[in-house]
């Protein structure tokens, strides 16, 4: 695809550049995680955590611990479950003494997955 920059070339003209676009069906992404036999601790439902007896104090570290999920798991049909998708992006140098290129990848999981889990290489 061709992109504009906001740099002018000596006519004055907005500098252009052809570059390559990667990516993945977002539904495929999200299958192949939920999928993995490897991953364990992977959660379907919200669960409520209390710091003390009484519970009074919520913890909430998890994002099947969070409000949220009840809440939207209220509004689901029977049968039906959350899948929060967790998107980021970084750049990252493509290139060291020449050519100034970088990339700016996409990273995806979802909240199902435990942080402990989620953040291993």
């Amino acid at each position: 695809m061709t992109v504009e920059g906001d740099v002018l070339d000596a006519n004055g003209d907005k500098i252009c550049e052809i570059v390559e676009l990667w990516r993945r069906d977002l539904i495929e992404c999200v299958r192949e995680l939920i999928g993995k036999p490897t991953l364990s601790g992977v959660r379907y439902a919200p669960e409520q955590v209390f710091l003390d007896e009484e519970g009074t104090e919520q913890r909430i570290d998890e994002t099947w611990t969070a409000k949220m999920w009840w809440d939207m798991q209220g509004q689901l049909p029977e049968g039906a479950t959350i899948i929060p998708i967790i998107l980021g992006s970084d750049k990252m140098q493509l290139t060291v003494l020449s050519g100034n290129k970088s990339s700016w990848p996409v990273y995806l999981t979802v909240g199902n997955i435990p942080k402990s889990e989620r953040r291993r290489p």
